[in-house]
C-alpha cells in the first residue's frame, strides 16, 4: 500500500483531496504548517494529521521541512491542491527531493509500483498518460473529488521554517457571492454579452434556480467583469446543472466543466463548439430564451404550490 501526504490551505479542499488519495487504495496522512492547527483540517478523514509546527503563518515556510518529512517518513506520494500556494510548496518540495513532478492531475492509479496518471495538454485537446516512480509529487486541480469526512488523530511535529522570506501584512481578497466550485448549479456568462449591464437576465435566471454565477476567460481578464473565470486554467466545476449563456465553448473553457452532470448552452450560433459539448442546447436570443425559461420555472412552480 502506497502513503500519501496531502497538503491544502483550506480544509474542504484538503477533504478533497484526501478522497483522491483513497482512490489510490492509501494510507493517506492530512498536512498542515503553522503555529496551530486551522480549524477544520482535524475532521479531513485522513488517517492522520500532521501538523509542522512552527512561528510562520507562511505555508511556503515549510516547503523545506516538508520535503525532510517526506523523505523521513518514507511518504510515496505529495499531492498538493493546485492553487498558488499549492503550486509552490509541490515544485520546492519536489526539487529538494530529486523526484519527479506532475501538475494539474485529473486521476491517478497505482500499477507495478509506479504511479499512473492522467492531465489534460494543450489547452484540454489531449490527455497525457505517464507513469512515475516514486517518491513523487502532484498537483491536483480543486473540485475534483467528493470531500472526505471522519476524525484524523493529530502529531505535532517541530518544523523549522524558512525566514529568509518575512511576512509584512496581510490583507482580505473582497469576493462577491459565493466559492462557485462547491454550487451545484451554476449559470455561466461569456462574450455574448457586450455590456455589463445586460448581465442582469443572467442574475435572473441564477436566483429563479437557485443557482450562482460565473464566467469565461474573457469577462474576467478582458472586462474585468468578474474575479475568477470558468475554464482550464481557472475554475474547474462539477455542478449538476451548467448553464452557459452566450459562451462559444472553446477547449480551455469546456475543460472546467466536464465533470458537470448536465451541461445546457444557449447561443446565437448553431456552429458554436459549446453546442457539441452540451447536453442540451438553445439557439437563440438570450433575453428571449432566459425570459421564457424564468416565465415556465415560475409557472411550474406556482403549479406545484396550488396542489
Amino acid at each position: 500500500m502506497a502513503k500519501v501526504l496531502v497538503y491544502a490551505n483550506r480544509a474542504d479542499k484538503l477533504a478533497e483531496l484526501v478522497s483522491f488519495a483513497r482512490t489510490l487504495g492509501s494510507e493517506c496522512l492530512a498536512l498542515a504548517c503553522g503555529p496551530e492547527l486551522p480549524e477544520g483540517f482535524g475532521s479531513s478523514g485522513a488517517d492522520a494529521t500532521i501538523l509542522l509546527k512552527g512561528s510562520s503563518a507562511r505555508p511556503e515556510d515549510y516547503s523545506r521541512s516538508i520535503a525532510e518529512f517526506i523523505s523521513a517518513e518514507n511518504i510515496d506520494i505529495f499531492a498538493a491542491v493546485s492553487t498558488p500556494t499549492g503550486r509552490e510548496i509541490a515544485a520546492y518540495a519536489a526539487g529538494c527531493l530529486g523526484c519527479p513532478l506532475v501538475s494539474e492531475v485529473q486521476s491517478a492509479a497505482i500499477e507495478g509500483g509506479e504511479l499512473l496518471t492522467e492531465r489534460m495538454t494543450y489547452g484540454g485537446a489531449v490527455i497525457k498518460r505517464e507513469s512515475s516512480p516514486f517518491p513523487c509529487v502532484l498537483t491536483v486541480p480543486a473540485g475534483k473529488y467528493a470531500p472526505a469526512s471522519g476524525e484524523a488523530p493529530l502529531t505535532v511535529v517541530p518544523a523549522a521554517e524558512d525566514g529568509r522570506v518575512s511576512l509584512v501584512s496581510t490583507a482580505p481578497i473582497v469576493r462577491e457571492g459565493v466559492d462557485i466550485t462547491a454550487a451545484e448549479k451554476v449559470v455561466a456568462v461569456g462574450m455574448g454579452f457586450s455590456e455589463k449591464e445586460e448581465l442582469g437576465i443572467a442574475y435572473d435566471l441564477a436566483a429563479a434556480i437557485g443557482a450562482e454565477v460565473g464566467c469565461s476567460r474573457s469577462l474576467a481578464e478582458d472586462n474585468h467583469w468578474f474575479s475568477e473565470y470558468i475554464g482550464l486554467s481557472g475554475l474547474q466545476l462539477n455542478p449538476k446543472l451548467y448553464i452557459a449563456l452566450g459562451i462559444s465553448g472553446q477547449v480551455q473553457h469546456s475543460v472546467g466543466v466536464r465533470g458537470a452532470q448536465l451541461i445546457v448552452a444557449v447561443n446565437r450560433d448553431e456552429k458554436a463548439p459549446i453546442m457539441s459539448a452540451c447536453d442540451y442546447g438553445i439557439v437563440g436570443d438570450m433575453d428571449e430564451v432566459c425570459d421564457a425559461l424564468i416565465a415556465e420555472i415560475k409557472r411550474q412552480r406556482a403549479h406545484r404550490q396550488s396542489k
